[in-house]
């Protein structure tokens, strides 16, 4: 997905264009170059820079259109299953599950350097406590 829209989106009319390649390929350097010259909290915050780089250089190519966020609601209600009913087959099944665990792993890394953060030792009930709402976030992701 990253990689097409780097080329501008699929079914655009300058999908793969240099125009947009250099545009994707120069925020990406410059994230880099923020991430490997700085340190603190402007490293930390690198992505969000390049983004808004990207943004306000995409913005002088005239890449930017601001109507549908014009056009837009104040306030939506949320749809539970907007992208259809779940359905039930093996392969995705699998594949969600290799992506909770993965989940799981990470989630475990960021509890223990948020003790480590705030020199609080966690246990296996803090541990337990975070996996479920890990899982309720989950859920409710798929759902909403």
């Amino acid at each position: 997905a990253a990689i097409n829209d780097m080329a501008g989106g699929v079914g655009s009319k300058d999908f793969g264009s240099l125009e947009n390649l250099a545009l994707a390929f120069g925020v990406l350097l410059f994230i880099i170059i923020m991430y490997r010259f700085f340190d603190g909290f402007i490293r930390s915050i690198s992505i969000l820079l390049g983004l808004l780089f990207g943004t306000i250089v995409a913005a002088f190519m005239g890449k930017v259109s601001l109507q549908a966020v014009g056009e837009a609601d104040w306030f939506h209600g949320i749809q539970p299953f907007y992208f259809g009913t779940p359905t039930f087959e093996l392969t995705p099944i699998i594949t969600m599950i290799l992506v909770a665990c993965v989940g799981i792993v990470e989630a475990t890394g960021v509890y223990f350097a948020l003790s480590d953060i705030c020199n609080k030792k966690i246990g296996e009930k803090e541990l337990t406590k975070g996996y479920r709402a890990e899982g309720l976030a989950m859920v409710l992701g798929g759902i909403f």
